[in-house]
């Protein structure tokens, strides 16, 4: 397995030695003397974790931390200080900043190795996390979400690309016919279809239901999708026609948008393709149709990317600050996932509830419980941590997980959120209320 590349950033030339024999053996590492050599490396790599000294000559820790947030693709990159100051304001300081951790000095080689590797393996889960965030869990593809932001991102760069929706047709009868377990069986096979076809570039999406959708990220001509589409279609009949040995009578119908020629955005490209889908169910259904027949849609095959391209328009380069925010269906599943790891990784996992009421005697307005959780959902995701997940649960509630904390910091973590905007809610007649709990392991069906 790759080892994790981490940069040690410290003018001492024997606490760069010390780093080294500590970590060595688990990491392959970069050393660098200064705060200027630190950024000239990053200029040229990027590493899984820097650990970054505060007391340096000419550009001391926290101005080299302001220097690495601003370039480009390090705005996530997690950063441990290490320092020989024992007091409180300085932690302060590099927690408000955004560091994951501080290590002191001298080092204390079993501490670094902790705090390295849960830093590390907090970045690994948050990143496994935003990947199942984006997916369906029945087929393994791509969410609406993430498709949209594809297309936008691809629209926005003056790119070309063809985006087609397919529906699979009388599918509510396989389940009611055959069941569930079927119907489900037909929707795997369908996107194994979908995939059959793909390229690296391309991103395939369920929708809902038996709604799929596929982006292809380059150009090619009307007569060449013409000719792909109609052998493409033939498979995917193919496909689902016998699923587990049950004759299905499913049928398949797609509409096509062409982008730049229907629309540069998603919502544009999107509501084409569904006025194109919507003419092929009318015209007999197993059939495609494009948007508007004309001679100009016009998509020129050829253009070649490199893996650098790809990342670049699969990376949110805004990325975030804050805690990891997701819609109930996507917290619901990543609850289930720590739920599995709690066990084996030995970390404690805390659940807070918060609740947002109004004062006793004072009366429940729905608008000022809006714009009040709101406050609440803007104080949770800039005061949390990256690697913190958080869900608005409902009209008056919050809910987020605590990775790596115990009760005592659950604690903690509530009492500062609340600290933070007490105010406002008083003023309005409300209060916030939280519950915590330790997240349970999950158990054994």
């Amino acid at each position: 397995m790759k080892k994790k590349h981490i940069l040690v950033v410290d003018d001492v030339r024997l606490n760069l030695r010390c780093a080294e024999d500590v970590l060595k053996d688990q990491y392959r590492l970069t050393m660098a003397s200064s705060g200027k050599q630190a950024l000239e490396i990053l200029e040229k790599e990027v590493p899984d974790l820097i650990l970054l000294d505060i007391i340096m000559p000419d550009m001391d820790g926290y101005e080299v931390f302001g220097k690495i947030r601003q370039m480009p693709g390090l705005t996530n990159v997690p950063i441990i200080f290490l320092t020989a100051d024992t007091g409180v304001e300085s932690e302060v300081m590099g927690f408000q900043m955004g560091a994951m951790d501080y290590i002191h000095k001298p080092f204390n080689p079993d501490v670094m190795r902790c705090r390295v590797k849960r830093v590390i393996e907090s970045e690994d889960m948050k990143r496994l996390l935003e990947m199942m965030a984006k997916k369906d869990v029945l087929t393994g593809l791509w969410n609406r979400s993430y498709l949209q932001k594809v297309v936008n991102f691809t629209g926005e760069q003056g790119g070309k690309g063809v985006l087609v929706l397919f529906d699979m047709d009388n599918f509510k009868s396989v389940n009611d016919n055959f069941g569930h377990l079927i119907g489900d069986a037909v929707l795997s096979r369908f996107a194994e279809g979908l995939l059959y076809k793909m390229k690296v570039n391309d991103v395939a999406c369920r929708l809902g239901g038996d709604e799929f959708a596929v982006f292809f990220n380059d150009s090619c001509t009307k007569n060449e999708f013409d000719v792909f589409m109609r052998e493409w279609m033939q498979e995917l009949w193919d496909a689902v026609k016998v699923v587990k040995g049950e004759e299905t009578g499913i049928s398949v119908s797609a509409g096509i948008a062409g982008m730049p020629t229907d629309g540069t955005d998603f919502v544009t490209l999107y509501n084409k393709a569904d006025k194109a889908l919507y003419n092929a169910k009318n015209n007999g259904k197993n059939t495609y149709r494009f948007y508007q027949e004309k001679e100009n849609f016009d998509f020129e095959i050829s253009k070649q990317v490199d893996i650098e391209q790809i990342q670049e328009r699969i990376t949110d380069k805004k990325g975030y600050k804050g805690a990891f925010q997701l819609e109930y269906a996507g917290f619901t599943q990543i609850c289930h996932f720590i739920q599995r790891s709690v066990e084996r990784s030995k970390q404690k996992v805390q659940m807070v509830l918060f609740s947002v009421r109004a004062r006793e005697g004072m009366e429940q307005n729905p608008e000022n419980t809006g714009k009040l959780l709101r406050l609440l959902e803007d104080t949770i995701i800039n005061s949390l941590r990256k690697a913190d997940v958080a869900n608005r649960y409902n009209n008056s509630q919050y809910v987020i997980l605590l990775l790596d904390a115990n009760l005592s910091d659950g604690g903690k973590v509530a009492e500062r959120v609340i600290n933070k905007c007490q105010s406002e809610f008083m003023e309005n007649g409300y209060e916030i209320v939280y519950d915590i709990e330790t997240l349970k392991k999950a158990t054994a069906e």
